[in-house]
Parts: structure tokens; sequence; C-alpha cells
């Protein structure tokens, strides 16, 4: 891991006693503080994120492949639940948490390891005290088509009291 310490518990927003916004975390990702081991497995990386918004730059290669020859969805509903996640956290305290409640994927063009690295933009929608609602988009890095879109439901979780 190139000498990058790998995510654990206590790194994220909600872990008890942390003093770092979800903003924070998602930015310490981006300077390289830390990696996540899904991003490894995935091959996607965040390389953007602001207040409600994240950008993560992924590339689809063979290990993903299903039987017809091209990426799985699951690849894709995975990237696009990463970057609808990631933009989620931008909007969290110190010691809140979030988990995904629903996705809801829709694959528009069928991704090949050809297409090349691929861009997932996560926006959130409206932040409520316990919901959050967020939608995504994968386009082509290489020529913008749109090729799958995300909507989802997450929701905000308190730091336990002790």
């Amino acid at each position: 891991m190139s000498g990058k310490r790998p995510i654990t518990l206590t790194d994220g927003v909600a872990a008890s006693g942390s003093t770092r916004s979800g903003l924070e975390v998602i930015q310490g990702m981006i300077d390289g503080d830390h990696v996540s081991s899904m991003a490894t497995t995935m091959d996607c990386r965040v390389v953007e994120a602001e207040q409600g918004k994240a950008v993560i730059r992924a590339v689809p290669n063979e290990g993903f492949l299903n039987l017809h020859g091209t990426v799985h969805g699951g690849w894709a509903a995975t990237v696009l639940d990463t970057a609808l996640g990631c933009a989620v956290v931008t909007t969290l305290a110190p010691g809140q948490g979030t988990a995904t409640v629903e996705l809801s994927t829709r694959f528009l063009r069928p991704i090949f390891p050809e297409t090349g690295p691929v861009l997932a933009t996560g926006t959130v929608l409206n932040r409520g005290r316990r919901l959050v609602l967020a939608e995504g988009r994968i386009v082509s890095e290489k020529d913008g088509k749109l090729l799958a879109q995300a909507t989802g439901t997450w929701t905000v979780l308190e730091p336990e009291s002790r």
C-alpha cells in the first residue's frame, strides 16, 4: 500500500471521540493520509470533494467481467454507492456516521475494460436530520458519455452515548 495506512474503524467520522468532520475525513483520503481497502479492490479513489459533493475516479478491468464480457453491474453500483456515500459523508459532523438505506441504479450503456477510467459524481439533494437523499452518475472520462446513474437514501447515525 505504498506507505499509506489502511483506514480503520477509529479513523473515520463516526469514531468515538473523533474531532474530524466528514469533509475532513474525505479530504484526508484525497490527500493520501489513508487508503481504503475497498477502494483498492474496486480500483477507485476520491479525486474531488466539497460540502455535499464527491467525485470518484474508477478503472474497470477484466477482473470485474460478467458472463457476457461486460463489466458486472455490481461494480458500477458499488462505485455509485461509494460516490454518493462519500458525498453524504461530507455533510457529517464529527462523531456521526452513515449507512445506505436504499440505492436505485440504472445502467444506460455497457462498461468494458476498454471504456477506460470513469468518473462517478455523487451529489446530496436533501440533508435532513436523520435521512439524506443523494444522486449520482458515472460518465466515461474519455468522452463524457453517461454510463449509469443512481439515487439513494442514507441514514445519519449519531454517536453512541457512553
